[in-house]
């Protein structure tokens, strides 16, 4: 059934279908959005294995690191900032669900899905623009502590912050782009699909 034919037949029929007509294609908008909710937690589910995938490599660099303890305190910092994306990304990912029943709570079940990838997806923009800074300063700082050079001799070099602060600018709207750009196309087209069938079912209502 093509739902957007369905959807523009009833307007131009001024919500003239029967009951059985209107239920029918409810049904019809109520299983393209189950599937659509269905994806966006799966697609939710991959962040979370690639925070996951990063806090076990941040381990495994951590242990490689012990013997350098200006590090371990900036390594210590990135595990704490993907420890918090981690636990409020697996938040709303555990309230979210997997399948939705076809009854009169339908609707607002349906809403509350969309607020809670939209929820997601804004804590992600969000926690990224605090964190793309703090990354650009942290990768410089560690790419010439590697080159054996003291991280506390670094923070009070003015040329080094200097140079850090323009990595800084450039870095954080270019980081920022490529993320949304990311996000949107995958999940551009689900959030937009869900979004259009409320307002479908809003209607029907």
């Amino acid at each position: 059934m093509d739902l957007l034919k369905e959807w523009q037949q009833l307007h131009q029929q001024k919500f003239n279908y029967s009951p059985i007509e209107k239920e029918t294609i409810m049904k019809a908008i109520y299983q393209e959005s189950n599937s659509t909710i269905s994806t966006l937690k799966k697609r939710l589910k991959f962040k979370l294995y690639w925070i996951l995938f990063f806090l076990v490599a941040g381990g495994i660099w951590m242990l490689c690191s012990l013997d350098r303890p200006e590090l371990l305190m900036i390594q210590g910092l990135i595990m704490t900032i993907y420890m918090i994306g981690l636990v409020v990304m697996g938040l709303i990912y555990r309230k979210m669900d997997t399948h939705l029943d076809f009854t009169d709570q339908t609707l607002p079940l349906m809403k509350k899905q969309n607020q809670l990838i939209t929820n997601a997806l804004n804590f992600e923009k969000y926690w990224g623009l605090a964190v793309y800074p703090i990354a650009a300063f942290i990768g410089l700082l560690i790419s010439n502590h590697y080159k054996g050079k003291s991280i506390s001799a670094f923070v009070q070099d003015p040329n080094f912050l200097l140079l850090a602060l323009v990595l800084i600018v450039i870095m954080t709207p270019i980081l920022y782009f490529i993320s949304n750009k990311m996000n949107q196309s995958a999940y551009g087209k689900l959030t937009d699909t869900l979004q259009n069938n409320i307002r479908r079912m809003e209607d029907l209502a």
